[in-house]
């Protein structure tokens, strides 16, 4: 697996990273900070853009540097193009399950009466769905954030009542999908680097 191929694939996690940050901090304070005033709105608006824009910024910036295009998926030997075919297959699966699953418990809350578990249920399918694609990838990070991120949404399917706290839930996801996403641009070469000289299996 080259190096430029791990970067274009890394580009596409970090988009990832960016919108589901933007996804859980808007749900959590987006509502509070409109209730805040207008002043509490624009400053939270204007956060919530910069941040999501400068993380998707720099995915498309580093997509370009990696010069790999979507064509290029075709090109290489029998070994490559086997390596290839059973990343895309297991990153397609690994999508498929995590949709079915957040599909099934958002249903399953929606059934029971239990809206207040929707968020955390999916913060744990989406958490747990890194863990795969840390194998898929080869991308230690992606391990660390499954955990933090499922710890995170244990903890609020414990304790899913209390002040504030689907707030302080949705920020601290956001905060891990940013975290992550920061740790993943500013280490991009090194896991690439890192990432092509490990055995892909074909």
């Amino acid at each position: 697996m080259t190096s430029n191929l791990v970067l274009w694939r890394l580009s596409g996690g970090i988009t990832f990273l960016g919108m589901a940050g933007m996804f859980w901090l808007g749900w959590g304070l987006g509502q509070a900070a409109l209730k805040a005033g207008w002043v509490a709105w624009c400053t939270f608006l204007a956060v919530w853009i910069a941040s999501g824009a400068a993380i998707v910024g720099a995915a498309i910036r580093l997509r370009r540097r990696a010069g790999f295009k979507y064509s290029d998926l075709r090109q290489g030997d029998a070994r490559q193009q086997a390596e290839i075919r059973k990343m895309l297959r297991a990153w397609m699966w690994t999508t498929m399950a995590q949709t079915v699953a957040v599909g099934l418990g958002v249903l399953g809350c929606v059934q029971t009466k239990r809206f207040d578990l929707i968020g955390p249920v999916i913060g744990l399918v989406v958490s747990l769905h890194f863990a795969p694609l840390g194998r898929i990838f080869h991308v230690r990070l992606y391990y660390l954030t499954a955990l933090v991120g499922s710890g995170v949404s244990l903890a609020a399917l414990i304790r899913p009542t209390g002040f504030h706290r689907h707030e302080l839930f949705c920020s601290a996801m956001a905060l891990v999908m940013w975290t992550s996403a920061v740790y993943v641009i500013r280490n991009a070469n090194r896991i690439a680097q890192r990432a092509a000289q490990e055995v892909w299996a074909a």
